[in-house]
């Protein structure tokens, strides 16, 4: 497994970061490099709560499913894709620190087969350093946004 952690200062307290991340229908208005997103069910919060994403990554059109795994508001959110044999998580950790919040942001892939093992181990490095630039801009965006 490789992974990537960025940090990102928010605005405001714990509980309106935590609205502006969870409100994953708003992404497309919100974050620059989501074109749509599409819920898989009733569910729009919560552990189980799945969608189909469309974003732009390395300049491309890519769609992928996401799913809740943890929802524990407004302090901890994990979202998880698992395609191209590997399984992608992603952890959000918000805290209150000085009258704004901290969000950490930790992406990691797992290969869950031999072939998607090789490439983890020789270009995982490398993509996870384009990934982490890419998640920086996005915590950016939605940092701007919880502090209207």
């Amino acid at each position: 497994m490789v992974e990537v952690q960025v940090r990102q200062r928010f605005e405001g307290p714990v509980e309106r970061v935590w609205e502006v991340l969870v409100a994953i229908e708003q992404y497309p208005e919100r974050v620059g490099s989501y074109e749509s997103v599409e819920f898989l069910g009733e569910a729009h919060e919560g552990v189980g709560a799945r969608w189909r994403q469309t974003r732009t990554v390395f300049g491309r059109s890519h769609s992928q499913e996401m799913e809740v795994t943890r929802w524990e508001a407004p302090r901890e959110l994990v979202l998880v894709a698992t395609e191209s044999g590997g399984r992608y998580e992603m952890r959000y950790d918000l805290e209150a620190v000085d009258g704004g919040t901290d969000v950490v942001l930790t992406f990691s892939v797992a290969a869950t087969n031999p072939i998607a093992w090789v490439f983890v181990q020789t270009i995982g490095g490398r993509m996870l350093r384009s990934t982490g630039a890419a998640m920086a801009a996005d915590l950016a965006e939605l940092a701007a946004v919880a502090g209207e």
